[in-house]
């Protein structure tokens, strides 16, 4: 084979790779909108229906219900363990900057990898 010919059959086999990788992290995102456009029984149904007539009444569901006040709830949670985080992080890292202790390396790498 030329040069040129590998080039490109390596370009080719890339972009499918890359094309199946990127539909297969993409299904499951496309699975969840597709089912919030579902009754509650076509969800459920074996083999699933790929063709249906979209419905909005899980949105409906949705807005009529205290979830509002859940959403705030667990958005509140969210800022508070966002925040105490930040301060104790902030915290841990200025004392790992400024104050030599034996071993830091390591525990540096071990945060780090988690």
């Amino acid at each position: 084979m030329r040069e040129e010919t590998k080039v490109v059959v390596r370009r080719v086999v890339f972009l499918v790779v890359a094309l199946g990788i990127t539909l297969a992290f993409m299904f499951p995102l496309v699975w969840v909108v597709l089912a919030s456009l579902k009754t509650r029984l076509e969800i459920f149904v074996l083999p699933p229906k790929w063709i249906f007539l979209p419905t909005l009444q899980n949105y409906r569901d949705i807005f009529h219900s205290d979830f509002m006040y859940q959403l705030r709830n667990s958005l509140l949670v969210a800022a508070i363990s966002t925040g105490v985080s930040l301060v104790f992080g902030s915290l841990t890292a200025y004392g790992f900057s400024r104050y030599p202790i034996r071993g830091s390396d390591n525990i540096l790498f071990w945060i780090l990898s988690l």
